[in-house]
Formats: structure tokens, C-alpha cells, sequence
């Protein structure tokens, strides 16, 4: 490990969550140069549990907070993902818990199990392998850790198995942060984890997660190039753009080894993730000064993004077959893209949003949305009842889209009618931002009629909210 201030080797040191035993870097300062080499985080980053403080290097250490609050949220965890659980859930760890409770779920759905003891234990290994694979679907728009296919996502999260999904932490680009809230604490007005930018690296566009091996990276597309944190050690690599320029990256994606961004000034760059110089792609298409936007891989592994009226696919392992282009009616850019099933959707900047079939890109497009305000993103979600896209528009609430037939609308109202700007979502969460980028509001997915929590992200000056990601487990 080496200290991101100065470069200097330190040694590798390690403390347990009390929660789920995540690996957690204890806090301490570089030798060398004294820097601070990890925060003092409050929740673990592996389960959003509280985390109790650690000894602090010269210093005695700090009483850990009171255990009935942690038995209570134990309880309440437990109680919340399986009704069934013996004890009471207070002596269960969210890993038993969850293990229970989909092995129940297995069991009731009629698949062999063996003999009672046998096939208990067996499902209960089987479960644990099973709940990392839906995790790795659920969050597949925002991290890119592919197991199936879009088909095999609705198979496996049927009513049941999608309400054991949660929203565990709300990402905000604000400033020179990535901010990281809990959108279940009872105070989430401050940030539960704060990611800095380095200085040189300007403000923050936009935030997206990534999945590479065992890791999970948080992506700061930033003024001056992309910051890639880890996100259980806030460790930071820098992927500097080709020059300075007055954007910042609007969308990020990590495929096999490599890094794209997409950028107004740039178009849409490649990096090796393990560092290097960036290389421009499609130069001809995403040329500079046009509107490139979303980049994002697929679960078939291609990435796709939007570029003026149209949306674009290409297979990185497959140079040979070039960009697949998907043209929308012309009159109006593409704010956002997104994949599902065998389907590719796109969301305009006059908030239409249309569907092509994805192996045929010269299909006829089909409306799904009308026309209505102005749109600013679109990502896809998967909720308890399907799939559905979820856009960001200057109207008083979220529209988010069921993609199956008749593909109705929801609407999550913002408090008096606030026109929103920035939305993502998660199975039991929708999260927004308002239009002045300030403050971001909080839904229960179940429950559009007006959010359940609101938190003031900017205060008042320059730094503003500028993008949102959603992680779930």
C-alpha cells in the first residue's frame, strides 16, 4: 500500500466491520509526510452498518458505541429480510440472516434440496453464491459486474427476492466530493463517507460505481480527467485528460481492464485502468463540440452511449464490427441510453423516450414517452415490479417509465411542485435532485406521494450536485 500523498510504501493495516467482518483500513498518518491515508469512516462500505471507531495512532482507543443500538439495528435488519428468522435475528449476522432467508426461499420454491440436514447446509452455501449474483444484477447499470442477462435478472428477482434489496448508499458528486449518504439513517443530513478529488483534478461532474475483481471503484468524472477511488480504502488513481478544459467527464464505465468516459470536448476516451494515456475513439463520429453523453456497458458486454440524435453500441472485443448506430427522429440530442432485455432506449432532451431493437439498429423506433420538460438524464432501474426507466426532467417529480406493455408512467412529487434535474433509483429507493442542484429528496419506491427525507447537499456558493449513483446489496 502507498500513502496517496507522497508515494511513500506503508504498511498494510487492517480492521474488521463489527457488522458483516468487511476488511477495513485502520486510520493513521503517512510516516513520511504525515497525511491522513484513510478517513475516519462512520458506515461500513461493504453493508452501511455503523462501524465502531478504532484506536488512533497515539491515542487511547475510543469507546465504541452502546451495543443495544447495534443489537437493535441487527434485529431490525433481520427482522426486515426474513420474518422467520429464530432468536429474533439480535445473534445473527446480516450474512446468516440473508443466507436464511433466501434458502428459504429456495426451498419454498419447490427445488431439491436432499435430506433436511444435508440440503440445508448445501442450500444455505448455494444462497450465499446466489445473493452475490443478484446483487452483481441488480446494480449492473451502475456497477458493471456482469453474471447474466437482462432475462435472467427478471427471472431471479420475482417480488420476494427484490424486497431483500436495498439501497445502501447514495452517492452525490458535489464540489471537489464524492459525497456517500445512507438514505435509511435517522440523520443522513451529513455524509456518511466523503471522497476528495485531488486539487488538480477541478470539480466533479458525475459519479458512477464499478466492480473490477473484488473491488468496488467509485468514478469521479472530473474537470481535469477521471478519479478512480477504491472505495474500501479511498485510495485514488488519476486518469488526466489530453488538456485542461472548462467540462468535466458526464459518464463513466470500466470494461475488461479498461476505462471510457465520455466528454463534450473529448468525445469518448480509453484508458488502461492500470494507468497510461488516453486514447480517442470514433474520432470521426464523436468528434469535439458535439453532445456525447451515458456511456455505460451492457450485461452482453458491449458499450453503448449517445452522441446528438443518436445512440451508438460497439463490442470492445470485436474491433472489426465497428460502431452500430441507432438513429432517433432529428430535432432533438440524447440525453441518456440504456439496455435491457433485447431492447436499447433512449431519452431525449424534449423528455420523449424511444425503444429500438437492439439486433436490428435500422428498426423503426417506438415511443414510449411523449414529449413533456426538458429531460437531463435517464437511467435504467430495476424496482420490485420490473424494470423501469427512471428520468430526471425540469418538472415537479421523477417520471419513471414501466418498460412492459402499457408502459405506464409513475410520478414521485417533489415537495411544492420543485422542479427536479438529476434522479437515479434502486428496488426501494428513488433519489433526486432539485433544479437548483442543491438538495436531493428521498422516496420509498412504494410510496410516489412525497419523499421520506430530504438533505441540503450544497450550500449556498459555487459547489453544486452534478450527478447521482445508487449502490444496493
Amino acid at each position: 500500500m502507498k500513502c496517496p500523498h507522497c508515494n511513500a510504501p506503508v504498511e498494510d493495516t487492517w480492521v474488521a466491520c463489527p457488522a458483516c467482518g468487511g476488511r477495513l483500513p485502520r486510520e493513521r498518518p503517512c510516516a513520511t509526510c504525515g497525511g491522513t491515508l484513510q478517513p475516519e469512516w462512520r458506515v461500513c462500505p461493504f453493508c452501511a452498518n455503523p462501524i465502531a471507531p478504532v484506536e488512533k495512532p497515539g491515542g487511547a482507543p475510543e469507546e465504541p458505541p452502546a451495543s443495544g443500538a447495534h443489537i437493535e439495528l441487527d434485529a431490525a435488519v433481520a427482522k426486515e429480510i426474513s420474518q422467520d428468522v429464530e432468536g429474533g435475528g439480535a445473534s445473527l449476522t446480516m450474512t446468516d440472516s440473508v443466507a436464511r432467508s433466501v434458502s428459504q426461499t429456495v426451498k419454498g420454491a419447490g427445488l431439491p434440496c436432499g435430506d433436511e440436514g444435508a440440503g440445508e447446509s448445501a442450500v444455505s452455501g448455494l444462497a450465499n453464491m446466489a445473493l452475490h449474483d443478484v446483487v452483481a444484477k441488480e446494480i449492473h447499470q451502475e456497477v458493471h459486474f456482469h453474471v447474466g442477462s437482462a432475462e435472467d435478472l427478471d427471472g431471479i428477482l420475482t417480488h420476494s427476492a427484490a424486497s431483500r434489496l436495498k439501497a445502501r448508499l447514495v452517492f452525490v458528486a458535489c464540489g471537489r466530493e464524492i459525497r456517500a449518504y445512507n438514505p435509511r439513517a435517522a440523520a443522513c443530513a451529513a455524509p456518511a463517507n466523503v471522497y476528495t478529488l485531488p486539487d488538480a483534478m477541478g470539480s466533479a461532474r458525475s459519479v458512477r460505481l464499478a466492480k473490477v475483481d473484488d473491488r468496488l471503484l467509485v468514478l469521479a468524472g472530473a474537470r481535469c480527467g477521471v478519479v478512480a477511488f477504491d472505495q474500501q480504502t479511498a485510495a485514488a488513481r488519476v486518469y488526466p485528460f489530453p488538456r485542461s478544459t472548462r467540462h468535466g467527464a458526464n459518464a463513466t464505465a470500466v470494461l475488461d481492464g479498461r476505462l471510457y468516459a465520455t466528454h463534450s470536448d473529448f468525445g469518448l476516451l480509453e484508458w488502461p485502468l492500470d494507468g497510461g494515456e488516453p486514447t480517442s475513439l470514433f474520432t470521426n463520429v464523436f468528434g469535439p463540440a458535439r453532445t456525447v453523453r451515458g456511456v455505460q456497458v451492457t450485461p452482453k458486454r458491449d458499450v453503448i452511449l449517445c452522441a446528438g440524435t443518436s445512440a451508438y453500441r460497439f463490442d470492445p472485443s470485436n474491433p472489426d464490427v465497428g460502431l452500430v448506430e441507432y438513429k432517433a427522429p432529428a430535432g432533438a440530442n440524447l440525453v441518456g441510453v440504456a439496455h435491457c432485455g433485447e431492447y436499447l432506449y433512449a431519452a431525449a432532451i424534449t423528455g420523449r423516450v424511444f425503444r429500438w431493437l437492439a439486433a436490428l439498429p435500422s428498426s423503426r423506433e417506438t415511443v414510449l414517452a411523449d414529449a413533456h420538460a426538458k429531460a437531463y438524464c435517464m437511467s435504467l432501474v430495476q424496482m420490485r415490479r420490473g424494470p423501469r426507466l427512471v428520468l430526471g426532467s425540469k418538472c415537479g417529480f421523477v417520471r419513471v417509465v414501466d418498460l412492459k406493455p402499457p408502459q405506464a408512467t409513475a410520478h414521485y412529487h417533489a415537495p411544492g411542485g420543485t422542479r427536479i434535474r438529476w434522479a437515479r433509483g434502486a428496488p426501494d429507493l428513488v433519489v433526486a435532485s432539485d433544479n437548483a442542484c442543491r438538495v436531493i429528496y428521498f422516496w420509498d419506491s412504494d410510496r410516489p406521494q412525497q419523499p421520506h427525507a430530504d438533505v441540503v447537499v450544497a450550500k449556498l456558493g459555487r459547489d453544486l450536485v452534478m450527478d447521482i449513483a445508487v449502490l444496493s446489496m
